[in-house]
């Protein structure tokens, strides 16, 4: 039976072999590439003015600041009101940006209202870069050129790019992970229920901490919860509560009813769709999905012949398959699972496994590259983020299936 000790110093061990030449080079030209592709970015979206002085392109941030600058005004129910999220942004008149976060995320955004939107977005960059490099360090055995391959990772561009929030969600993510194995479980549970500002990407969480009997973790989380949802609706009053299930709901039935045009989600939902499956029984299928990938958490959760590594790399793997409503910017936790599937060993240096760790580490991110040289090519998104998650998701689950061959048998 592994020993958390044993499966923490052999994961630091795998990860030395980036502590060499090689392994500097591509911390490195990571970086480089990230920070030169992000500023080109911001030059491009912030700082490259139409005529009539708004933004010139598109991004999600805008909606997060007008969001945060009603609520500074006083008005926080009219974030349902879409039209006040595309106030001096750019958008086309037509554009569909809605609000859809508990109102723990509005209050916790609410200082960036404070700053002019530009401002506002380098702060969230700077902070979602931070908190992001804090987080995978436990992991990363010390070695610098892990943190900066895995913090800059193409991957994750998107994320930034596009002003979501991403980074700092799966940040919060690795955080609980760490605190589980130094043996913190309330902090743990604190962070988990934290994460719950945006629920959809944790469906599964649940799943792998009720299988491994973290109960500490559980009650904390759950306690969390209520204090992050009660407080911010003494603030902004109950009708917040349903405004925003409404306006959920109305996002869902747009989204089911413009599915077939939708080239930037990467759910099983929407990669069915790709392939000519009709939409009800490919949201059938994702349902399926979703059962078979929580069988497979509880399954590598229970395991005593699981190591840590190994389970944080399943649940990791996992969350593109966990709900129909899965961006490309959120499959930047395929770039933060090879980090884990590399310590756990479920992947050798070999040629073919090098490249299908590339492919993961990439991510959606060549889309971003991509997009405005061959826009149609957009439609690989949801080609190839759920058959990445599902073949990573399997790998998981092989390597258990060969771990437990390796136990002796029980006298």
């Amino acid at each position: 039976m592994p020993v958390a000790g044993q499966d923490q110093s052999d994961g630091d061990a795998r990860l030395l072999v980036f502590n060499s030449r090689r392994g500097w080079q591509l911390g490195v030209l990571t970086t480089l590439f990230a920070f030169i592709y992000v500023a080109g970015k911001i030059a491009d979206q912030i700082f490259a003015l139409t005529g009539d002085g708004n933004i010139a392109r598109p991004a999600d941030f805008p909606v997060f600041w007008n969001a945060a600058r009603l609520a500074l005004d006083g008005v926080p129910l009219q974030v349902f009101e879409e039209t006040n999220l595309m106030t001096d942004t750019g958008k086309w008149a037509s554009a569909w940006m809605p609000w859809l976060y508990p109102p723990g995320y509005l209050m916790l955004i609410t200082p960036l209202g404070l700053m002019s939107m530009p401002l506002a977005w380098a702060v969230m960059t700077g902070i979602s870069f931070a908190v992001f490099a804090l987080a995978i360090r436990p992991f990363a055995a010390g070695v610098l050129p892990v943190v900066l391959a895995v913090t800059f990772a193409p991957g994750l561009l998107p994320a930034i790019t596009t002003g979501q929030n991403t980074l700092v969600w799966y940040a919060g993510l690795l955080a609980a992970l760490a605190s589980l194995r130094a043996g913190r479980p309330v902090l743990a549970g604190v962070l988990i229920g934290v994460l719950t500002l945006k629920p959809q990407l944790g469906l599964l969480i649940p799943f792998a901490l009720i299988a491994a009997g973290h109960w500490r973790t559980v009650i904390a989380a759950t306690i969390t919860t209520i204090v992050v949802s009660a407080v911010p609706t003494l603030i902004y009053g109950i009708e917040y509560w349903p405004a925003w299930m409404e306006m959920t709901r109305r996002h869902g039935d747009m989204i089911f009813a413009e599915v077939q045009t939708i080239g930037l989600m990467g759910s099983s939902f929407v990669f069915w769709i790709g392939v000519g499956i009709e939409e009800t029984l490919a949201l059938s299928l994702q349902w399926l999905t979703i059962g078979m990938a929580a069988l497979i958490i509880v399954v590598v959760w229970r395991s005593p012949a699981a190591g840590f590594d190994l389970k944080a790399a399943s649940l990791l793997t996992a969350i593109p398959l966990s709900s129909p409503y899965f961006w490309f910017y959120e499959a930047a936790v395929l770039a933060i699972a090879t980090l884990f599937m590399i310590r756990a060993g479920v992947l050798g240096p070999r040629p073919l496994n090098l490249l299908f760790l590339a492919m993961l580490w990439l991510g959606a991110g060549p889309t971003m590259v991509i997009e405005s040289v061959y826009p149609d090519a957009l439609n690989t998104t949801r080609m190839l983020i759920a058959p990445l998650s599902v073949t990573a998701l399997t790998l998981c689950l092989i390597t258990l299936a060969r771990l437990r061959a390796l136990q002796p048998a029980a006298p």
